[in-house]
């Protein structure tokens, strides 16, 4: 493991190899953006989650008629990666299967994710390559946790276009089909501690393609564009100083969802040779 770094004028980013996990983001006058990791509350900054995301009931999928056991949101982030190609403002970090990725997950595949810096922007582009014989099966998606040193409590987020919010009803860790009303001031979403009793917010769907992460007594901002996500999550642990906001491709488990793979709502599927690809921006 080792880390990276990239930046410009206006940020300067650090990623490890492990994981190809952003670990720091800081402005020019050294300012912190990033939650810090703290593994007595939550022990990651910016986890890159492929090729499930979420959790498995059980832990377990099948595919072909053999059952496969996958931690919660896969091995991406927490495998080696190999930094392809690196400059002072973009790095492109690469995952291939080999033997440990293959008692998980049988398929040939080549995983790439590229940060590149631009101005007060970081681009996060995934790209997914089949290089197998045989179809692919995957989820994808990012969580990155924004810090708040004083709690989440002095935030929003404002939604680019009016919403009228439904989650998913979370229980025992597993999205059910339930939905519940999460009420707006407009395009406004006040955080609170409330919100997070439970789990995660799981929002299928939204109008928008980009919301902003915005502290009121400051007005500083931090937004976040997704556009081509399924889903859009907000997540924090009660209490902690972060709060992640979580564009997603797919589900990888709902109640009552089919064990197998390939039967799975919205799982993505990559013929031999093909290619798939997704990019998320984040202005600070």
């Amino acid at each position: 493991m080792s880390e990276l770094i990239i930046k410009n004028q206006q940020l300067t980013i650090t990623i490890s190899t492990k994981g190809a996990e952003i670990q720091s983001v800081r402005t020019a006058d050294g300012t912190e953006l990033l939650w810090c990791g703290d593994p007595n509350v939550w022990g990651w900054h910016a986890p890159v989650l492929f090729p499930i995301v979420g959790g498995l009931k059980n832990d377990t999928y099948r595919y072909n008629g053999i059952d496969y056991t996958m931690k919660r949101h896969g091995f991406g982030r927490t495998s080696e990666y190999q930094v392809e190609c690196a400059t002072d403002t973009s790095a492109t970090f690469l995952l291939c299967d080999n033997e440990q990725t293959r008692a998980q997950y049988p398929f040939s595949f080549a995983f790439r994710i590229t940060y590149t810096l631009e101005g007060d922007s970081l681009k996060v582009a995934y790209q997914v390559d089949n290089a197998g014989e045989d179809t692919m099966y995957f989820f994808s998606g990012s969580h990155e946790a924004y810090a708040c040193p004083n709690g989440i409590e002095e935030y929003s987020v404002i939604f680019d276009k009016p919403e009228d919010l439904y989650a998913h009803v979370i229980e025992g860790g597993i999205i059910t089909r339930k939905m519940v009303h999460i009420p707006t001031e407009g395009q406004e979403l006040k955080l609170t501690y409330d919100l997070f009793k439970v789990d995660a917010q799981v929002f299928p769907g939204t109008n928008s393609d980009a919301v902003t992460l915005l502290h009121r007594p400051s007005g500083r901002k931090i937004r976040v564009e997704f556009p081509g996500c399924s889903h859009l999550l907000l997540w924090t642990k009660p209490g902690a100083n972060y709060i992640c906001i979580e564009p997603w491709h797919g589900l990888s488990e709902f109640e009552g969802n089919s064990l197998e793979l390939d039967k799975k709502d919205g799982v993505l599927s990559l013929k031999a040779g093909e290619t798939w690809s997704a990019e998320h921006t984040i202005t600070f």
